[in-house]
């Protein structure tokens, strides 16, 4: 049975070596087979809206800190609360509503179930992951590591 695949794969790799072009001198040197320049496109920042959140929120934290240092908390509103304190708990809540949801993110939260582009009934495979899955990984690779030595070692005698 191996040999049945190993005659496959090389006929395969033998069909590429045919097809692939093969490059001259005068391909080279052509204009035309150059590649042509492209323009160079400004700098494009693309945050994703953790990071939205994390800016915002230390902005605000730092505008209230800003007022209280330099105003000493002269600004109110509704003449009892100070602007630096709602701007600091808005902060505040900004950061927390960011660390949320980078963390529902990473556990792995709700996933939109849009097939992949290249195909229409695509299942995603994405791991459980668990408090005890490293410890239960490493477990089942040293389980198979010690079938392999005692397989191994009937083979020897």
């Amino acid at each position: 049975m191996p040999n049945k695949y190993q005659r496959e794969i090389e006929e395969i790799l033998r069909n590429m070596e045919r097809t692939e072009p093969r490059q001259g001198l005068g391909d080279r040197v052509r204009a035309f087979n150059r590649p042509r320049e492209r323009a160079p496109r400004a700098p494009r920042l693309s945050l994703t809206r953790v990071e939205v959140l994390y800016i915002v929120g230390i902005a605000l934290i730092m505008i209230a800190a800003g007022l209280t240092f330099y105003a000493s908390g002269q600004f109110f509103i509704f003449e009892t609360i100070p602007l630096s304190g709602i701007l600091a708990v808005l902060g505040f809540i900004t950061l927390v509503l960011g660390l949320l949801l980078g963390w529902r993110e990473r556990v792995g939260g709700p996933s939109p179930s849009r097939p992949a582009p290249w195909r229409n009934n695509v299942v995603e495979m994405t791991p459980r992951r668990g408090p005890f899955s490293a410890i239960s990984t490493q477990f089942r690779i040293m389980r198979l590591k010690l079938r392999y030595r005692r397989m191994r070692g009937h083979g020897d005698e």
